[in-house]
């Protein structure tokens, strides 16, 4: 819930809120990710294949999962390859 600033808590407050329409996102996940080199790039390229327009990137501190927005009408050309 975003509310007016009332002045009390200056030190945790967002500077920015966004919305994308029309976009999917798409999970690369799995224990056989960690520690592998290489494994963002060969997502990536994979993705680069397709011809797809990747919009925002995600991977989690744990190496174990990439998330990418994409557009809506590519969310199916990459998620079946």
């Amino acid at each position: 819930m975003i509310v007016p600033n009332d002045g009390a808590d200056t030190d945790h407050f967002f500077k920015a809120v966004t919305a994308v329409h029309d976009t999917g996102l798409v999970t690369v996940a799995g224990r056989g990710m960690l520690g592998v080199p290489g494994i963002a790039a060969r997502t990536f390229g994979a993705v680069a294949h397709t011809g797809t327009s990747v919009l925002l990137i995600s991977q989690a501190s744990s190496e174990q999962s990439i998330c990418f927005m994409v557009p809506k009408a590519s969310v199916k050309t990459v998620s079946m390859r």
